[in-house]
C-alpha cells in the first residue's frame, strides 16, 4: 500500500507543478475603482443616477457608491461593467455623434485622431458631436479644456458609465485597436477598424500566442462594417490570413492611404509649430538634423512589456557623445513602454512626449533609428533613410518573428556601428545609408504607402460619412466556394466530448470546408494542450468576456432557461435579446452554411447558436444517453438537470438532432420525442484521430522523444535540439511525463489493465476496482492503471485501500496524452453505467488493446466480438470477463483499420449536418 500512497502524491506534486495557474489579484480593485471613477466625472454625470447591484441584491444609489465599495467588490469586474453599461442598449443611436478611441484610450491618437480633424475642419460636418475615449485623467481634463470653445467635442474617462453610454449611443464607432470584450456593436451603429500599422512582427494566428492572443481582436474585425488598411500587403497577411478574416469577413477594406500619415506632409509652418511645441515640452532641439530613436516594445506580451526605458536613455547618450555635434536625437517608445519613460526625469530632454502625434514627429525628423517597429512603414512616405538597430535579432525573431527578410536600409546590431553610419551620412549623402539604399526605400514605399498623399483621411471619410461621391475604390474579401461551418466545442475539459471534438476536426476536408470553432479561452478548466490539436485550417472564436445583462433580464433570462419545459413556438422577446446581443458580441456580421453545437449540455449555448440562422442547417449533438444524464446525481446533487433541461426545450429549432451512435438515438429518440420530430433524430458516429494513434504505435511522440531516448546522445546534442524545439515544446512537462510513466510502469513482470474516463457515477469505477479485487487475488501478477480525474476519485482511492489492492491500482489523474500510456498496457477494461459512443473503446482497439467491457444500450456501435468481450452489468460478470483474457480464452488478434474507419464516419457527419 505504501509504494502506491507514494505513487499518488508523486503523480500530483508533478501534475501540479506543470499547471499554470491565473494569477487574479488586482481584479477585486479594478471592480471598485472602475465605478468611483465614473462617480468623479464632470458634474454633469451625476444627473445619470441609477441603480447598482450590492452583493446582497439590494439598490443603492450613485451618491451611495462609495459606501458600496465592498459589496460592489465581490463582483466580478467585467460583468459588473458589462450589466452597468447594457442598459444605454435601450437608448436611440444618436445620429450625429462620433466616437473615437486609441490605444484602449492611451490619448488622441493614430488614425482615429486623423480623422477627428478631418471632420472637425469640414464646414458641412459642423452638426456633428466629437467624443473621445482617454484613459489618464489629467488628459482627459486637459483634452477638454483646449476644445472647451467647440462645444461639440468632449472627452469622457475609459470604462465609465459616460463612456458606456457613448460607446452604446453613438452612430459612428472609431478605433485603431480594439473595443473591450463586454462590447457589442448595435446594427445601427457604424464600426471603423483603422488597425495601428502596418506589420513587421507576425501577428494573430502567426504569433507564439495564436487564437488566445487574438481573440478580441477577432471579435472586434467581425463586428467592424469597415476595416481601413494602408496597403494591400497588410490586408493580405495581417488581416486576412492571420486573423484568418478570409470568407468570414462581412464588412469593407478600405485601402486608400492611412490617415495618419497625412500629418507627415505637413507644411513649413506647421513642422515649426511642431518644434515648439516639443520645446515647451522640455524637449531640447539646437536646430540641427533631427534623428529619432523608436524601437518597438520588448517582452513575451504586448500586455505586460519589458521596462527597457532605462536601456534606451543609455543608447541615446551614447549616440549623443558620438554624433551629437551633427545630429539632434530624440527617443520616440511604443505605447506600452511609455508609462515606464515618462517617470524617469533623466529622459525628460529627448523623450517624445505620448501626446504627440507620431507622425508628427516624423514630419520634422531627418532620419529614423528603428527595429521592429512598425513605424519605418509610415516613414517610408518620406523618403528619407532608415537605420535598422536590432540588437536581439536572434531572441526576437524566435519569440515573435518577422513577416520580411529583407529590410530598405543597413541593418546592425551594434550601437557603434549605428554611430558610424550616423557620421558617414554627416559628411555625404551618397553614403550606403543615403544613396546606397535609396532604391530599397523607393521600392518599399511602392509597396507600402503608395497612396499616401496627404488626404487619405478625407478620402475614408468621403466613404463612411459622405457617402463616396467621388466613388472611390473599396475591396471586399473574396469569398471561397468552400461551405462554412461552425461548431460550438463546449468548455473543452478533458473529457471524451472534447476528445470527440477534436478527432472530428482533424477528419474534416477542409478543401470542401471552411471551419471555425467557438470554444472558451484556454484555463485551469480548459487546458492549453487541448487547443494544440486544433489543425491550422480552423478558426476559432475563442469567448472573451460576457454578455450585457441587468438584473431584470438576468432574472428573466434564467427564468427561461429554468423552464422544465417549453412548448413555444417562439423564444421570448427578453431573452432572445440577450442571445441575440451575444450573438452579434461574439460573431458580428458572420455568417455560416451549417452551425453545430457539439457539445449539445446547455440549452444557454443552443439558444446563442440558434441566432446565426445557419443558411443549410442547424445540428446539434447527443453523446450520452441524456434522460439519463439530466437525472444523474453527484454528491447529492443533479448537475446537469438545469442545463440539459433548457438543452431539450431547444430541440424544436434545430434541423438534425444528432447521437453518436444508432442505438443511442433510437433511446433519445424515445425519451425525447416529446421536444422535437421523430424524423430530426439523427446519428453518427465518432471518429478517432488517426495522427495521434500513429504517433503513440510509433513510440515517439515527438523528434525530441527519439533523441531523448538515445542512449548515445551528448549534451551537445541534448542542447542543439532543445534550441531547435524551443518555444514549440514545454520541456518541464515532458520531463514530468516520463516521470509519471517511470511511476506507473515501475513493477516488471506484470499485467496491466487500463480504464480511462471522469469518475463519475455514470462510469462506475467502483465496479471496476471490486471486480479488479477478484482478479487480482487469483492473478497477483496485474496491476490496474486509471486515467482520469473527478468528484469520486477520493472515494475511489477509499475503496481500493478498503480492499487491500491500492499497491495495485494506480491513479494517474488527468494526463495529456492518454494514448502512450495505454498502448503499453495489456487490456482496455470499462464498468460504465452507459456510454454514447465511448472513444476509448475505439481509441484502445486502434492501438491494438483487446477490450472486456459491460454491456450498455451502444455498446455494439464500439465494439464487435473481433476486438473483445462484453459481459454484464456486474462485478461478478466483469472480473470473469478480465480473467477471460489473462488466461487466454478471448480472441482478439483482428487488427483495427481506423482509416478506412474514419473515412466512413466523416460520410456519417456530412449525411447527419444535410451537407451530403
Amino acid at each position: 500500500m505504501g509504494r502506491n500512497k507514494g505513487n499518488r502524491s508523486t503523480i500530483a506534486r508533478s501534475l501540479k507543478n506543470s499547471r499554470l495557474v491565473a494569477d487574479s489579484k488586482g481584479k477585486v480593485a479594478k471592480a471598485v475603482r472602475w465605478r468611483l471613477n465614473a462617480y468623479e466625472q464632470e458634474p454633469s454625470i451625476m444627473n445619470l443616477v441609477r441603480p447598482i447591484p450590492s452583493n446582497s441584491g439590494t439598490l443603492k444609489s450613485e451618491a451611495n457608491v462609495r459606501s458600496s465599495a465592498k459589496s460592489v467588490s465581490n463582483q466580478k469586474p467585467a460583468q459588473y461593467r458589462f450589466r452597468w453599461g447594457s442598459e444605454f442598449y435601450n437608448t436611440p443611436v444618436r445620429d450625429n455623434v462620433v466616437f473615437y478611441e486609441s490605444f484602449s484610450g492611451n490619448g488622441t491618437l493614430c488614425n482615429p485622431w486623423a480623422i477627428f480633424n478631418e471632420l472637425l475642419a469640414d464646414p458641412d460636418m459642423s452638426h456633428l458631436e466629437h467624443v473621445w475615449s482617454i484613459k489618464d485623467e489629467t488628459a482627459r481634463r486637459e483634452f477638454n479644456t483646449r476644445y472647451a470653445k467647440h462645444g461639440n467635442v468632449r472627452a469622457v474617462r475609459y470604462e465609465t458609465d459616460i463612456y458606456w453610454k457613448e460607446i452604446c449611443t453613438a452612430k459612428y464607432l472609431f478605433n485603431n485597436a480594439t473595443f473591450p470584450p463586454y462590447f457589442t456593436k448595435r446594427p445601427e451603429q457604424v464600426y471603423v477598424n483603422m488597425w495601428h500599422g502596418t506589420p513587421l512582427k507576425k501577428m494573430g494566428y502567426h504569433s507564439n500566442e495564436g487564437a488566445t492572443g487574438a481573440r478580441n481582436i477577432i471579435r472586434n474585425f467581425v463586428q467592424a462594417d469597415y476595416f481601413v488598411s494602408p496597403n494591400s500587403f497588410t490586408t493580405e497577411t495581417m488581416f486576412k490570413d492571420a486573423y484568418k478574416m478570409n470568407n468570414i469577413f462581412e464588412g469593407t477594406i478600405i485601402e486608400q492611404g492611412y490617415p495618419r500619415i497625412d500629418a507627415q506632409f505637413a507644411s513649413e509652418a506647421r513642422k515649426s509649430q511642431i518644434r515648439s511645441f516639443l520645446s515647451d515640452q522640455g524637449v531640447e532641439l539646437s536646430g540641427k538634423p533631427l534623428v529619432l530613436y523608436a524601437p518597438t516594445w520588448k517582452g513575451a506580451s504586448f500586455h505586460s512589456p519589458t521596462n527597457d526605458a532605462k536601456e534606451l536613455h543609455e543608447r541615446v547618450r551614447f549616440l549623443q557623445s558620438q554624433v551629437g555635434g551633427q545630429f539632434d536625437i530624440l527617443l520616440k517608445v511604443h505605447q506600452q513602454v511609455y508609462r515606464f519613460a515618462k517617470d524617469d526625469m533623466t529622459l525628460s530632454p529627448v523623450l517624445v512626449p505620448n501626446s504627440f502625434q507620431t507622425n508628427e514627429i516624423l514630419s520634422i525628423t531627418d532620419m529614423l533609428i528603428t527595429d521592429y517597429s512598425s513605424i519605418f512603414f509610415d516613414y517610408l512616405a518620406t523618403e528619407k533613410p532608415v537605420i535598422f538597430f536590432t540588437p536581439d535579432k536572434l531572441n526576437y525573431s524566435d519569440l515573435r518573428g518577422l513577416y520580411l527578410n529583407s529590410l530598405p536600409g543597413p541593418s546592425t546590431q551594434k550601437i557603434e556601428e549605428v554611430a558610424e553610419l550616423l557620421t558617414e551620412y554627416s559628411s555625404s549623402t551618397d553614403s550606403l545609408l543615403g544613396k546606397g539604399f535609396a532604391a530599397a526605400r523607393m521600392e518599399a514605399k511602392a509597396d507600402f504607402t503608395s497612396q499616401d498623399d496627404g488626404s487619405a483621411a478625407k478620402r475614408v471619410v468621403d466613404i463612411v460619412l459622405r457617402g463616396n461621391p467621388d466613388s472611390l475604390e473599396t475591396k471586399n474579401l473574396e469569398r471561397s466556394k468552400k461551405e462554412k461551418i461552425l461548431l460550438y466545442l463546449g468548455g473543452m475539459r478533458n473529457n471524451g466530448i472534447t476528445t470527440s471534438a477534436l478527432n472530428l476536426l482533424n477528419n474534416i476536408d477542409f478543401n470542401r470546408f471552411d471551419v471555425s470553432i467557438w470554444a472558451p479561452q484556454p484555463s485551469k478548466d480548459s487546458p492549453a494542450f487541448l487547443y494544440e490539436r486544433i489543425p491550422a485550417e480552423v478558426r476559432q472564436f475563442l469567448r472573451i468576456g460576457t454578455h450585457p445583462l441587468t438584473s431584470e433580464l438576468n432574472d428573466e433570462l434564467n427564468s427561461f432557461l429554468g423552464l422544465s419545459e417549453f412548448n413555444e413556438a417562439s423564444i421570448p422577446s427578453s431573452a432572445q435579446s440577450v442571445f441575440q446581443t451575444e450573438w452579434r458580441r461574439c460573431f458580428g456580421s458572420s455568417t455560416f452554411d451549417y452551425i453545430v453545437d457539439f457539445s449539445g449540455y446547455a440549452g444557454y449555448w443552443s439558444f446563442v447558436l440558434l441566432q446565426g440562422n445557419a443558411t443549410k442547417s442547424m445540428s446539434v449533438w447527443q453523446h450520452n444517453d441524456l434522460i439519463n444524464d439530466r437525472d444523474r446525481t453527484v454528491n447529492g446533487k443533479k448537475p446537469n438537470f438545469v442545463s440539459l433541461s433548457s438543452q431539450f426545450n431547444a430541440y424544436r429549432f434545430f434541423d438534425n438532432i444528432v447521437s453518436v451512435s444508432e442505438d443511442l438515438k433510437n433511446l433519445n429518440r424515445n425519451n425525447l420525442s416529446e421536444f422535437a420530430p421523430v424524423e430530426r433524430f439523427k446519428y453518427c458516429h465518432n471518429t478517432v484521430d488517426s495522427k495521434k494513434v500513429a504517433r503513440a504505435l510509433s513510440g515517439k511522440e515527438t523528434e525530441l522523444d527519439g533523441v531523448f531516448n538515445s542512449e548515445n546522445i551528448s549534451a551537445e546534442q541534448v542542447l542543439d535540439y532543445l534550441l531547435k524545439f524551443k518555444g514549440k515544446l514545454n520541456l518541464l512537462e515532458m520531463v514530468e511525463d516520463r516521470a509519471l510513466r517511470q511511476q506507473i510502469f515501475a513493477k516488471h513482470g506484470v499485467r496491466r489493465f487500463v480504464s480511462a474516463g471522469r469518475m463519475s457515477p455514470e462510469k462506475n469505477q467502483a465496479r471496476l476496482i471490486r471486480a479488479f479485487a477478484m482478479v487480482h487475488e487469483l492473478h497477483p501478477d496485474t496491476e490496474l492503471l486509471l486515467l482520469g480525474d473527478g468528484a469520486l476519485r477520493s472515494d475511489l482511492e477509499s475503496l481500493a485501500e478498503e480492499l487491500q489492492i491500492s499497491d495495485s491500482v494506480i491513479f494517474a489523474g488527468m494526463v495529456k496524452n492518454a494514448l502512450p500510456l495505454m498502448k503499453d498496457c495489456d487490456c482496455f477494461v470499462l464498468s460504465s453505467d452507459y456510454e454514447g459512443q465511448p472513444m476509448v473503446i475505439l481509441e484502445a482497439s486502434s492501438l491494438g488493446l483487446p477490450v472486456v467491457t459491460v454491456s450498455f444500450a451502444s455498446v455494439k456501435n464500439s465494439l464487435d466480438d473481433t476486438r473483445g468481450i462484453v459481459v454484464n452489468q456486474d462485478e461478478a460478470s466483469l472480473a470473469a470477463g478480465m480473467c477471460d483474457f489473462l488466461e487466454g480464452r478471448m480472441v482478439s488478434n483482428v487488427e483495427f483499420d481506423y482509416e478506412s474507419y474514419n473515412l466512413k464516419i466523416m460520410k456519417e457527419f456530412y449525411s447527419a449536418i444535410g451537407a451530403e
